[in-house]
């Protein structure tokens, strides 16, 4: 079964996700914030990240070099979702 943790600081899209990907064989876990992801990681390994760019005290454009530098976690896939819509953000989150 595939893995996948959501991280997004607010529960309702936590669980939405959580819930969509269930559905589809995915084992989830969740965290709220990059502590929590941390934490999660250095226990379980999945294979895909769903991470929200607006997170409280390290965000997810902090996140994701810090991921993809780790030789630990710098296989599993990240998705990234957001509010914002700009299209500068989502060039600057696609380079990543």
């Amino acid at each position: 079964m595939a893995r996948c943790i959501i991280v997004d600081d607010h529960g309702d899209p936590r669980a939405g996700y959580a819930e969509f990907l269930s559905a589809f064989g995915f084992e989830v876990r969740t965290a709220a914030d990059a502590d929590e992801l941390r934490g999660v990681l250095r226990d379980w390994s999945p294979e895909a990240i769903v991470l929200d760019l607006q997170l409280p005290r390290t965000d997810g454009w902090q996140l994701t070099p810090e991921i993809k530098s780790d030789p630990h976690t710098r296989h599993i896939a990240i998705v990234v979702v957001s509010a914002c819509v700009l299209p500068a953000e989502r060039a600057a989150a696609e380079e990543r």
